[in-house]
């Protein structure tokens, strides 16, 4: 935990997912911290400088609850849960455990789960998108749907693997530094990469690693190769698909406050409408022309802006 010396701002638990690790907050701890809030930023079990589970079944609702135990220790009694990728769905899973706990719940990564509201979001925004679309932004980024299509089909092929054969990745990418950077690096290039139509995926992709930078794709891997944790770490998919996809499924948020950071480069999007049918008190949902998947690095300036900006109307 970061400590605040201002003590202006109630204390924030940042989430990281896969493939992160607390470097992704390196912009983002300092600047919150300055403007008052007290950060704490654990990593994944197994994940970096976390140590390993030693038993099976440290699925994300687990995580969830270990987290709840931590900021209970730390002192912490209420707060505010921001995360993306695997932070976002462990930020649910906390929330829905213990919503007395969680002041608000700050997202940059929306919930992609099916629902009758994404059905029809999907077929009337193609034609008529006026009625789906509040803005032109909300609208760009969604469509092309087969940009979307695409970058999600290519990106969805890691999540699967890891689901099912997580340990037999995992070899190679502990072996190799080839195999890491061959794996991780892909997953990186295709977070921030743009859906440009002129463009072919290769090149979209190669963009991605460009808006990252080589020094914070090496810092990245950096830290999964010196903890030895690339194999490790890969088991929260597994755990997750065979242990609580169904329950996840059947969350629902009526009360606590929610906000929702879309940022261009998103794997994908859901309109405010469609976020609805999970969250019933969405206070803040904006729409950025910079960043992707892992927006603290890539857009760092505009997530705590965001963050910061749903905390205060908390307050």
């Amino acid at each position: 935990a970061v400590v605040s010396t201002q003590s202006t701002g109630g204390p924030i638990l940042l989430l990281h997912g896969w493939p992160s690790t607390i470097v992704e907050f390196y912009k983002t701890i300092p600047d919150l911290v300055e403007q008052g809030y007290t950060v704490v930023a654990p990593c994944l079990p197994g994940c970096g400088f976390t140590p390993s589970p030693r038993v099976p079944g440290v699925s994300p609702f687990i995580i969830a609850a270990v987290y709840a135990s931590l900021m209970q220790r730390l002192g912490y009694s209420r707060y505010v849960v921001h995360g993306g990728d695997w932070g976002s769905f462990i930020g649910q899973m906390l929330t829905s455990l213990y919503p007395e706990r969680v002041s608000g719940l700050h997202l940059t990564f929306n919930r992609p789960l099916p629902g009758i509201r994404l059905l029809v979001q999907t077929l009337i925004g193609t034609i008529l998108p006026g009625l789906v679309y509040s803005t032109k932004k909300e609208e760009d980024h969604m469509h092309p749907i087969s940009g979307l299509s695409e970058k999600t089909y290519k990106q969805g092929a890691y999540f699967h693997a890891q689901s099912c054969m997580g340990d037999s990745i995992g070899y190679g990418m502990t072996d190799s530094p080839t195999g890491l950077i061959g794996w991780i690096g892909a997953c990186y290039a295709l977070a921030s990469s743009s859906r440009d139509p002129t463009k072919t995926m290769e090149e979209n992709m190669d963009e991605g690693l460009e808006n990252f930078g080589i020094d914070h794709v090496c810092a990245m891997l950096d830290v999964f190769w010196c903890t030895r944790s690339a194999q490790v770490s890969m088991r929260i998919y597994n755990e997750f698909y065979w242990r609580d996809l169904k329950a996840f499924q059947s969350t629902y948020f009526k009360d606590t406050p929610v906000g929702i950071a879309n940022f261009k480069n998103e794997l994908f999007h859901l309109t405010r409408w469609v976020s609805g049918e999970v969250f019933g008190n969405i206070i803040q949902f904006s729409a950025y022309d910079k960043g992707g998947h892992f927006c603290h690095l890539d857009n760092a300036e505009d997530a705590v802006k965001d963050l910061v900006t749903f905390a205060e109307k908390l307050q």
